[in-house]
C-alpha cells in the first residue's frame, strides 16, 4: 500500500485509474478504513474516465496511529459573532436551512 508523509504522519492511500485523468477523492467517515469503499465501486468510477483516490485517515487502517491526541499548533476557531456579542441565540434567518 502506498504511503504519503505529511506533518509528521504517514497516510496510507490507494488509487486506481489513469494518472492523468481528473481525480475523484473518496473520503471515508471517521473511524472507517478506506477499504470500506468497495473495489468494484472504485473500478466503475475509474472506467468512466476518472482517477480514484481513497485513503485511511490518521489513526485508522495502515496510517499513523497516536496513543494520545497531538496538540494543535493552529489558533482556536473563532466563535460565532452572536456568541461573542449576544446572550441570545441567532434568529431563524441566521440558522442553517436545507436548500430546496
Amino acid at each position: 500500500m502506498p504511503m504519503v508523509a505529511a506533518n509528521g504522519i504517514n497516510i496510507a492511500y490507494d488509487e486506481v485509474g489513469d494518472a492523468k485523468a481528473p481525480v475523484i477523492l473518496l473520503i471515508m467517515g471517521l473511524g472507517t478504513q478506506m477499504i470500506a469503499w468497495p473495489e468494484a465501486f472504485c473500478l466503475a468510477i475509474a472506467q468512466r474516465g476518472f482517477r480514484v483516490v481513497r485513503f485511511d485517515n490518521r489513526d485508522i487502517g495502515l496510517s499513523t496511529k497516536f496513543e494520545t491526541v497531538p496538540r494543535s499548533t493552529s489558533p482556536p476557531p473563532l466563535q460565532e459573532p452572536w456568541l461573542r456579542n449576544r446572550s441570545t441565540p441567532p434568529t431563524q434567518s441566521t440558522t442553517w436551512r436545507r436548500m430546496p
